[in-house]
Order: C-alpha cells, then sequence, then structure tokens
C-alpha cells in the first residue's frame, strides 16, 4: 500500500521524487521520504505525515543529484515515525532501499543480521534488506549480484527499488507481488508504483512482472529473473492523460468524482459500449458456456459492487451465482474446478487479497475475470480476460465513481452471461433496456446536494448511524455505511432490514439515526412495517426511495423513478454526497482518512 518512485537522468531528482511522491500519496501518507545521489554521498530526507511536509524540508535543504529513489507509506510494521519511514540505508549510509509489501521472514533475517554485528533503527520488516544487501557485497558481491541473492532470499510480497553509492546513476528494482513499472524517456529513466504518476513523463513503460528485476540507468534498462536469466520485454505505449487534473473548482477530489459519474456512466453504457466490448472479446462466450456456478470476489467497495452484480447475474443467469470476501474465498472451502467462473472485481488491479482468491481459482482450472480501472496491473494480466471501467484515477481513497463504474460493467457482463448460459431473454433486455437510463437517473440523484448538506449537519455529532434495506438496496446501505465511517469516523452500520428484529435493534434509541434505503416496488410494506419498529423506539429515521412512495413519521427523501434493478446506482449517489458533507462539517480530512490507503497490496 506503499508507493515507490525513482529517477535517473539529465534532471536533479529531487523535484522529479517530491511531485511524484503527490501523485502516489493515496497509496499512504503516514510518512514520506527520498534517498539522492550525490557524488560520492546518498543524502536522505525524511518526514512523518504528508509529501507536502518532505516537501519543506527540500525546500529549505534542497538535495543535489540526478539519480534517487522515494517513498510515501502506509504504516505496517512499525508506527509512523522518522525512524520507520523510507528509505532505509545500511549502517553507513551507501545503500538505501525503499519497499512495499511484507517481507514475512524478517524476524529471521533480522536475527541472523544482528548475529553479524547489524544494527536496526527501526522496528519495520523493510531494513533487514539494505542492510542484508550490504552483507552480500561486503561478502564479495557486486550491486547487481548482491541484490539477487538478496531478493532469493526474502520471502513474502515485495517491491523493492534500491541505489548504491558505489554503482553510480543505477537503479535496481525487484517485484514479487507488488507492482512496479519502469517509464522511458530521452536519456532518463523513472520508476513507479502505478502508471498514472509518470504518465505526464513518458509515453514508454515497461511493467515488471513477477519473479523480475530491472537494473535501470538513465539511458537504458534490462531485465533479468531473480537467478540473473536475462528477459526480453516489449515495451508499451501509453497516452498522456489528465489522470493528474486538479480538483477543478470543487473543494476536495471525493466531490469531484461524485459529480464525474453521469458523465463517466454515459460513456460506459450509451450505445451499450461495454457490452459491445464484452460481446467481442475471442473465444469469451466459448469459455464460460461450460459455467455451472460463478463466483464474484472483492473487497470493500469492490465487493459491494460483487454483492449488487450478484443480485443482477443471479435475476438473469440459470447457474449458481455467490458473491464472496476476496479474504475468505480461498480458506472458505468453496467449491472451484473447471466449470467455475470466477469475476474478481479491484479498482486498482493491485488488491493483495483479490489477487491471492484469483490464484487459488486459477489453480483449479476455473476461468478468471477481472473487472478492473487499472490496465498493466497485475489482475490485467493475470486473469483469462479482463474488462475496464475506464473512470479516470480516482484520487480519494474513498471510493465512488469506481463503485458505479463497476457496476455498469457488472450488469453489462451479466447481460452477456445471460445469453450465453441460456437465461431469461425478456429479463435481459429488460436490464439493458434499464440500463440506458441510468445516466439521466444518476444526474437527478446529484440534484438532492443542498438536501444532503442539510441532512449532514445533523449527523455531525452523531456517534452511531444503523443503515437498512432488502436485496439489492441492503447492499446499497452497506456501501452508504463504509462511505460513512471511511471518511467520518462515525460508526456506521448496514443491517438487512429484517434482520434489526433479531438483536440490532436492542442498540436503537432516540439517539441513533436510522437510514432506509427502499427502492423494490414489491418490498414497500415490508419496508413499512421495520420503520415503524424503529421510530416506536424513538429512532429519527430517514428514508430514501422513489417519488410517491411515503412512511409514516419518516422523513422521505425521493429518488428518480427506476426500475429497480438499476436503483443502485441513483440511490447510491445521495448516500456519497451524505458521507461527504457530514466528513465536511466534522472537519475531517475528506480525501485522505485516517489508517486507509487506496491500494491494498497486503494481505
Amino acid at each position: 500500500m506503499c508507493g515507490i518512485i525513482g529517477y535517473t537522468g539529465k534532471s536533479d531528482a529531487e523535484p522529479v521524487l517530491v511531485e511524484g511522491l503527490r501523485h502516489l500519496e493515496y497509496r499512504g501518507y503516514d510518512s514520506a521520504g527520498i534517498a539522492v545521489l550525490n557524488e560520492d554521498k546518498i543524502k536522505i530526507h525524511k518526514s512523518t505525515g504528508r509529501v507536502d511536509t518532505l516537501a519543506d524540508i527540500c525546500k529549505n535543504s534542497p538535495l543535489r543529484g540526478c539519480t534517487g529513489i522515494g517513498h510515501t507509506r502506509w504504516a505496517t510494521h512499525g508506527r509512523a515515525s522518522a525512524a520507520n519511514s523510507h528509505p532505509h540505508t545500511n549502517s553507513s549510509k551507501t545503500i538505501a532501499v525503499v519497499h512495499n509489501g511484507i517481507i514475512e521472514n524478517h524476524t529471521e533475517l533480522r536475527q541472523f543480521l544482528a548475529d553479524n554485528g547489524y544494527k536496526f533503527v527501526s522496528e519495520t520488516d523493510s531494513e533487514v534488506i539494505p542492510h542484508l544487501l550490504d552483507y552480500h557485497i561486503k561478502s564479495g558481491g557486486d550491486f547487481k549480484e548482491s541484490f539477487l541473492k538478496t531478493v532469493r532470499e526474502l520471502k513474502g510480497s515485495f517491491a523493492i527499488s534500491a541505489v548504491c553509492r558505489d554503482a553510480g546513476d543505477k537503479i535496481l528494482s525487484a517485484r514479487k507481488g507488488s507492482p512496479i513499472v519502469i517509464g522511458e524517456g530521452e536519456g532518463e529513466m523513472f520508476v513507479s508504483s502505478d502508471i498514472y504518476s509518470i504518465s505526464d513523463k513518458t509515453d514508454v513503460i515497461y511493467v515488471l512482472g513477477d519473479n523480475e528485476v530491472a537494473e535501470i540507468s538513465r539511458d537504458c534498462v534490462e531485465f533479468s529473473d531473480f537467478d540473473g536469466n536475462k528477459i526480453t520485454k516489449t515495451p508499451s505505449e501509453i497516452k498522456h492523460n489528465s489522470y493528474l487534473e486538479e480538483a477543478g473548482g470543487y473543494d476536495h477530489y471525493m466531490l469531484k468524482e461524485i459529480h464525474e459519474q453521469p458523465r463517466i456512466l454515459k460513456s460506459l453504457l450509451s450505445g451499450e459500449k461495454t457490452l459491445s466490448d464484452i460481446k467481442n472479446t475471442p473465444f469469451l462466450a466459448e469459455r464460460v458456456k461450460r459455467t455451472d456456478k460463478i463466483y464474484l470476489l472483492g473487497c470493500g467497495t469492490a465487493y459491494n459492487a460483487a454483492m449488487t452484480g450478484g443480485i443482477v447475474m443471479r435475476y438473469l443467469c440459470p447457474v449458481n451465482v455467490c458473491a464472496v470476501m476476496a479474504s475468505e474465498f480461498a480458506g472458505g472451502f468453496y467449491d472451484v474446478d473447471d466449470k467455475t467462473l470466477v469475476i474478481a472485481v479491484t479498482q486498482s488491479g493491485e488488491t493483495a487479497d483479490t489477487l491471492s482468491a484469483m490464484d487459488f481459482a486459477a489453480k483449479r482450472g476455473a476461468v478468471t475475470v477481472a473487472i478492473t480501472n487499472t490496465q498493466y496491473s497485475r489482475a490485467d494480466t493475470e486473469s483469462d480476460f479482463a474488462f475496464y471501467t475506464r473512470c479516470g484515477r480516482e484520487v480519494s481513497v474513498a471510493s465512488t465513481k469506481a463503485y458505479t463504474a463497476q457496476l455498469a460493467v457488472l450488469y453489462s457482463f451479466g447481460v452477456f452471461l445471460c445469453n450465453c448460459l441460456g437465461g431469461d431473454v425478456k429479463r435481459a433486455e429488460e436490464v439493458r433496456e434499464a440500463l440506458l437510463k441510468v445516466t439521466a437517473d444518476v444526474h437527478l440523484s446529484l440534484g438532492l446536494e443542498e438536501e444532503m448538506k442539510t441532512l449532514a449537519g445533523h449527523y455531525a455529532g452523531c456517534r452511531d448511524i444503523y443503515y437498512i434495506g432488502r436485496g439489492s438496496d441492503f447492499v446499497t446501505a452497506t456501501e452508504g455505511a463504509l462511505k460513512m465511517k471511511e471518511i467520518t469516523y462515525i460508526h456506521s452500520e448496514a443491517y438487512p432490514m429484517g434482520e434489526l428484529k433479531h438483536g440490532p435493534i436492542a442498540l436503537i434509541d432516540r439517539d441513533t439515526p436510522v437510514i432506509a434505503v427502499d427502492c423494490h416496488p414489491d418490498l414497500h410494506i415490508k419496508t413499512e412495517s421495520n420503520l415503524r419498529e424503529v421510530v416506536t423506539r424513538g429512532a429519527d429515521a430517514v428514508c430514501f426511495c422513489p417519488d410517491g412512495i411515503t412512511h409514516n413519521g419518516v422523513r422521505c427523501i425521493h429518488l428518480p423513478e427506476t426500475h429497480w434493478i438499476t436503483a443502485p446506482f441513483s440511490s447510491v449517489v445521495p448516500l456519497q454526497l451524505l458521507a461527504y458533507y457530514t466528513s465536511v462539517a466534522k472537519g475531517c480530512d475528506v480525501d485522505k482518512p485516517r489508517n486507509l490507503a487506496k491500494s491494498v497490496t497486503v494481505e
């Protein structure tokens, strides 16, 4: 979940590294640091907190040199502190290393190194890397040989970049699980954890594969496996994009991204573009025709999208469909074989739990499909088929536009599967027609913004909020509760409406607001009964429901009238706005909530 940046070339490295870390800060912002080679020294600046703090240090004390590496950290092993921040060095500061991932055997390595006289100054697993590299160099190896020996001895998931005082402008990078890309310029090279952070500086990138090493100089890059065997890689061309644009007049990226949803959905669904892309994927229909069960996997918001996708696919397809938390899949005793279709939903394409579940499924012969926003990510390259949400970079840690874009692709894929598997053709047509209205529905839901801003003022002082719904409305309630807890730190919990009376209703009183989502026409009467239960116990209840629906004693906020199957698109938007404005009212850091990171690359 940390971000790595590297540069070697003809310009000063420091400004390139700091700018790159700003673009990677969504991956972690507990601390940041850079190391720059300056003649016979490696000079380092570190700081806890945001990259802006590091930038101020660099402004007051610039680091001169044309080769360097940088890191922005999400704390795992060891608290957020200057000592635990990267880059880490050997004792003589002739080696500097940045690391993303987990070194699973760090305890054994630390003991071995301590026994050989090495002293540690941090609590991190990462610090074993520069000391182990130093150990191998002192044992007679050069920088490259010693680096290869080091990565072979590391167990776990990692991306590593290292520089050495005695190796000139060279940067060595290795990947095992966590992403690394190399960008090629004219007389300069870039290293990064993702494409977005360097896409304005290069049009040519190389994606480092698992168990591969890149030896990077300002004029070239060479690749090998961990044993040193050379590998030939073909570069990929990328287009310069607007991913790195500013918030564009909005106070926060999250608000901007909420408002981008109609445009993104129009692009994905207008003229059924996404469905057409899926249909035209070679061999896909043949591969899925034998399917007798479907698992949808995801984590966090992506899991909520998978749950809604599962409801749609159960409505359309004549096979067993089940949404499963990716972190629970491999150990959950799910039946997986060559007739299984596994659909993995992941915004970053690098979510460790999801990748592990995909690997588990692939080894058992399942067909794997990735739905991701990130081309060249592991989910993209390691799945049998991949489809992109194409919603642009999502800067805010709390996902909004990526969620509805994931829904758009899942719904389209559901229609495709219905046709492949002999499902209900009338229902498929029903869903297709409803999808063409989604963009207008979401646009209308954005019209509730001022009402959500007012409502947020009432919720800002709450300790607990409960969200309820049935069927796909329960999933929307779950996503709304997740947004609220992520960015406001209010305890927010979602329950299926019918489950309230089986325990959770004990927590309901006059100080506990209840938010209901009620968009299914066959369930309005049951919703009325459940809402009466909470109102009777003094709760302040609000219900998001279609125009024309009322519930006694409950404030009803009316949504666009739409088919229940596509209601999750428009009903989630006011819940996103409500969470946003509640966070603003509380004075929280909306785009960078505490303890969270955008790309979760550890299990």
